[in-house]
């Protein structure tokens, strides 16, 4: 008699548990073709386990805000749906993610089935769209089922510090003195929060505080020239402290703090000639005759330390000549005013001199004069009587 055996296969993907109960109904013919019915038992019922997926895997990253800055510690955490094949450590699973943008910071803990570590943004790193991910089959359950591919969200990374990149002076080139104002600029590597400060020494020793009200890459200050303060012939930036003295460290839009105070490429005195003049002009005042009598000629000469601001008529015309009236037209030959002038008629008058009263006189700077006067001289044009 021969005895067939036959195979059920039924497909099953997934996991559970599969019942098998201990009978079939059915029809079976031989070859022949005589057909047999019937109700066939065997044994009991019994199931059975099935399990061919992999452990299902979630990641997240936390602690931040929405950029990760260079001040951020986060925490990327992973977890899976069911234990680990071979118990791998902590670190090892840490160990197995893809952390662009992040660099490892803390000891790796697990919880069970999640495991976590801190990370900070790696340094000098400015990147977007971010994800922390695992390749699959990275671990496997006990079943030998490896584990699925996932990512984080995604997740922006800026560990780029603002640098100062350059200084400017918004007003035109020349020179300027006492009461003048003069607005000196910086610009950031990027745009900066509202209330970022620096304090800059000028090349003359003055401190301008420049800051940025309304966020932007641009921080302002004004300089108002002091009589008192040094001069300088080509105006700079010669130093920069971070802050107004009590805060307002410049940071950018990320959070980042700037932490050079290195002087930039750009600076002032490159593209720029600003001349800060405070020192006053030094004037003498001569006259050519010590005795002055009717029809003489006389030449007055005033001589400047520096180029006064006004015209050769304008300059001479300050002077107090007493006795004498001007003839001829000033000149000037450099910072040296000319004039001719000839004697008063029916004067007899031992005592004169030629005197410029304080501050009659500015150079260009608007730098005034100290008083000054000429040697004695003596004027007689009145005609002897018999």
């Amino acid at each position: 008699e021969a005895v067939d055996t036959f195979i059920i296969s039924v497909p099953y993907t997934g996991e559970g548990v599969i019942n098998l109960l201990n009978h079939i109904t059915s029809a079976f013919s031989d070859r022949a073709g005589n057909v047999q019915t019937g109700e066939y038992i065997w044994g009991s019922d019994a199931s059975v386990t099935v399990d061919n997926v992999g452990p299902t895997v979630t990641i997240s990253v936390t602690g931040y805000e929405s950029v990760v800055d260079a001040g951020d510690t986060v925490t990327v955490s992973v977890s899976f749906s069911e234990a680990l094949d071979g118990s791998p450590t902590a670190a090892d699973v840490i160990g197995a993610l893809t952390t662009p943008g992040l660099t490892l910071s803390g000891t790796p803990t697990a919880d069970g089935n999640t495991y976590s570590a801190t990370f900070v943004a790696t340094a000098a790193t400015n990147s977007t769209g971010n994800q922390v991910s695992i390749a699959a089959d990275a671990f496997s359950d006990a079943n030998g089922n490896g584990s699925l591919v996932a990512t984080s969200a995604s997740y922006d990374v800026d560990s780029v510090s603002p640098v100062i990149t350059g200084f400017s002076v918004t007003q035109d080139d020349g020179t300027y003195g006492p009461g003048d104002t003069i607005t000196i600029n910086a610009t950031a590597s990027e745009t900066l929060v509202a209330g970022s400060a620096i304090r800059a020494t000028l090349s003359n020793g003055e401190v301008v505080t420049l800051t940025t009200t309304n966020g932007g890459a641009t921080l302002t200050g004004s300089y108002v020239v002091d009589a008192a303060d040094t001069g300088s012939t080509d105006l700079d930036v010669s130093s920069f402290e971070l802050g107004d003295g009590t805060g307002g460290v410049p940071e950018d839009q990320s959070g980042n703090s700037m932490t050079s105070t290195t002087l930039p490429a750009n600076m002032i005195a490159d593209g720029q000639d600003v001349v800060i003049d405070t020192l006053a002009p030094t004037l003498t005042v001569s006259v050519d005759q010590s005795s002055v009598n009717a029809g003489d000629q006389v030449t007055v000469t005033l001589t400047s330390s520096e180029p006064l601001d006004g015209t050769a008529a304008e300059v001479m015309g300050a002077l107090t000549t007493p006795n004498l009236t001007l003839t001829g037209t000033p000149t000037v030959n450099g910072n040296t005013y000319t004039a001719t002038y000839e004697a008063d008629a029916d004067v007899e008058d031992a005592t004169n001199e030629i005197s410029v009263a304080a501050g009659a006189l500015s150079d260009v700077a608007g730098n005034t004069n100290a008083a000054v006067s000429s040697a004695n001289y003596l004027v007689d044009t009145v005609s002897p009587e018999i």
